[in-house]
């Protein structure tokens, strides 16, 4: 009897021992031990977070372009402002700052990016200054097509934006497209069977010099243009190429999707390249010309009325271009790109993008006006009174009730909107 009673003693014991255990593991403060003293092990299935975004190989490396196994290519972190590159965030994106939340996001490659301009000069940034100082956060970097679009755009909406606005240059777009799902193992559920990386064709970067074409686009002027380079990129009798074209409409439906789920205004802008924009001028003042121009011309505008076309066939986006208004601009005699071979935009070309930009979300980009809101926040309702642009909280519906302001008064809205605004009070 008494041996069994030290057994059942001993094993209530262990058994005591045991709960304890767990309960000070996953409750430690049940046992006066702050949780921030827990100890996670390192483990390969949670990487540590601050050893991913303040790795010191990012930071000391030459490179303004880094390697990413999803992306393909990422911007170095907080790189300085040197003339038309810079700054990046720490995220490695060409921003000041990073918002808790943004007005607009904007998703591209380096016509997005604004190479050749300073950064308030990129598109983006004009854009912003168009919209009053709005907050738009630029995703974009150079070499970047529609997948790298559709995978960042996902992390874009965490910052709630109002609207999303997607720049897909016909330049590039289509064969980096190819490239970058045919190359990673990431994107291998996008692909065909019977493709492979090899199926892309060979596109010297930089174009080569015996493919630099000058020609006049007016009585005095000339610039240099490359039709057989872009040709290459975008040639729908390539089956690369093809593929490339089929994968951006592919993306732009998930993306659509994604955008219908969310109730996230997202608009497409196509950027042409500067043959298609210089067209007629090329035209008017050169007798003869190279025999790819008529062949990029024909197949790039093809490329943009089905995209055009494929915008409307889809819900929660929509499909804008700049080609016309970026032809406008020359009749005015504005210089809208370099003379030398580069295909990027000028300050005023990256000016006009920004004003269809704004013409196709104006509408949907509002501030809070005076008045009483409410929001959701965890299990509770709180409530904000705006007032010249700034927010007062109340936290309960008594606190509210102290002021004379009624709740059947308050507009929801979500805390997104809301942390835009200063806060001044905070009120339980």
């Amino acid at each position: 009897m008494k041996r069994e009673y030290l057994l059942l003693s001993l094993s209530t014991l262990i058994s005591c021992a045991v709960a304890a255990f767990i309960l000070s593991f996953f409750f430690p403060q049940l046992f006066g031990r702050p949780q921030d003293l827990n100890v996670v092990q390192l483990d390969k299935k949670l990487p540590p977070f601050y050893e991913g975004v303040f790795r010191t190989k990012d930071y000391v490396s030459p490179e303004l372009i880094l390697k990413d196994p999803v992306t393909n290519v990422r911007g170095k972190p907080l790189f300085p402002e040197l003339g038309s590159l810079g700054p990046h965030d720490i995220l490695g994106f060409r921003n000041t700052s990073i918002p808790n939340v943004a007005d607009v996001v904007t998703i591209g490659d380096s016509q997005t990016y604004g190479i050749n301009v300073i950064h308030n000069e990129s598109w983006p940034q004009r854009l912003s200054q168009k919209l009053g100082g709005k907050k738009v956060y630029s995703m974009a970097i150079g070499g970047w097509s529609p997948p790298q679009y559709l995978a960042i755009y996902e992390k874009a909406l965490t910052l709630q934006p109002q609207a999303v606005v997607i720049g897909i240059y016909l330049g590039n777009d289509i064969l980096e497209a190819f490239r970058v799902v045919y190359s990673h193992s990431y994107w291998a559920k996008l692909r065909k069977k019977d493709l492979s990386l090899s199926d892309a064709p060979t596109t010297p970067f930089p174009f080569p010099e015996s493919e630099l074409l000058s020609l006049n686009i007016s009585d005095n002027d000339s610039m240099i243009f490359t039709p057989a380079g872009r040709l290459r990129a975008l040639d729908q009798r390539n089956r690369a190429n093809e593929e490339g074209m089929r994968l951006i409409i592919e993306c732009m439906k998930q993306i659509s999707l994604k955008a219908q789920a969310t109730k996230t205004p997202t608009i497409f802008l196509l950027i042409p390249t500067k043959e298609l924009v210089y067209k007629q001028l090329i035209e008017e003042h050169n007798e003869s010309l190279h025999k790819d121009f008529d062949e990029l011309w024909k197949q790039e505008q093809e490329i943009h009325d089905t995209l055009l076309s494929q915008g409307k066939s889809l819900s929660s986006i929509e499909v804008h271009s700049t080609l016309s208004t970026l032809r406008e601009a020359l009749s005015q005699h504005i210089l809208t790109y370099r003379s030398d071979k580069d295909g990027h935009p000028l300050a005023h070309g990256y000016s006009i993008i920004s004003d269809i930009a704004h013409d196709a979300i104006k509408e949907r980009i509002y501030s809070l006006a005076s008045g009483l809101y409410q929001t959701t926040v965890g299990d509770k309702i709180w409530f904000f009174q705006v007032r010249e642009g700034k927010r007062t909280l109340y936290r309960s519906e008594i606190a509210l009730k102290k002021t004379g302001l009624k709740k059947e008064n308050a507009v929801p809205t979500s805390l997104g909107r809301l942390q835009h605004l200063p806060l001044v009070n905070d009120h339980h």
